[in-house]
């Protein structure tokens, strides 16, 4: 999977809030391909990098708005993503927010809203809901898996426990029903069994879906279709 360096300049306003003490900046972040600058990469770069980025700066003000950004270049920097291999549960708040962008996670908090515990344990239910496709709404789905722990008032809590939870690259259409209660290991191993792999495009993820020995024209992208989810960058900018 190609991992391109994007270039990201723009300014800030200050936490001083006068709307006119304003700081620019200019960072460069590691990310896949995402097709379309704006509603794919650039709402990813807006939402789950930048106020990180700043937060983290020495010796800046604060942020108070992001007042205008662009992306003044693109490069590719390699062929292998960075999260791929990491366990969820050891990820620093970059890997997370990475992760997020790779599957398009919506449910992992935005950064610097929550704590980090919380976050890996929401990084880690999105990626077995959304990518292994592991049902979890109900406490009948729940009591299949082994991540997830019946208290004392009946509800079920997740619970990381000495299990690791690596990311690997695979991608299940349909959920599975299985009697058995699973562990991450084997709900992972039952994902790469489904014969499906995720292939790069032109640098742009894509799931491609293969039927026996003859490949599947069903190509869907790393992208949904239109619109994304989020709002644009421009309306982020100027709300």
């Amino acid at each position: 999977m190609a991992i391109f360096k994007y270039t990201v300049e723009g300014i800030y306003e200050t936490d001083k809030g006068s709307g006119k003490d304003f700081t620019p900046f200019k960072f460069e972040i590691d990310l896949p391909r995402f097709e379309g600058a704006e509603n794919g990469a650039g709402t990813h770069i807006l939402r789950r990098f930048l106020p990180l980025l700043i937060k983290q700066q020495k010796n800046k003000p604060l942020l108070s708005k992001i007042k205008s950004w662009y992306i003044s270049d693109i490069s590719k920097i390699s062929d292998e993503f960075l999260v791929v291999g990491k366990d969820i549960k050891e990820m620093s708040e970059d890997h997370i927010q990475k992760l997020a962008c790779l599957y398009d996670l919506f449910e992992v908090p935005l950064p610097l809203t929550t704590s980090i515990t919380n976050l890996r344990e929401k990084a880690a239910q999105a990626y077995m809901k959304e990518v292994l496709k592991v049902k979890m709404e109900t406490n009948a789905d729940k009591a299949k898996l082994s991540c997830f722990k019946l208290q004392t008032n009946g509800s079920y809590k997740f619970v990381f426990g000495d299990e690791k939870y690596i990311v690997e690259l695979v991608h299940v259409s349909k959920p599975k029903s299985e009697v058995k209660k699973m562990t991450f290991s084997e709900l992972m191993k039952q994902a790469q069994e489904a014969n499906q792999n995720i292939v790069p495009e032109n640098g742009i993820i894509s799931v491609v879906e293969k039927v026996g020995n003859d490949n599947s024209d069903n190509d869907g992208k790393g992208q949904p279709e239109g619109n994304s989810g989020f709002p644009s960058a421009n309306d982020l900018i100027n709300n």
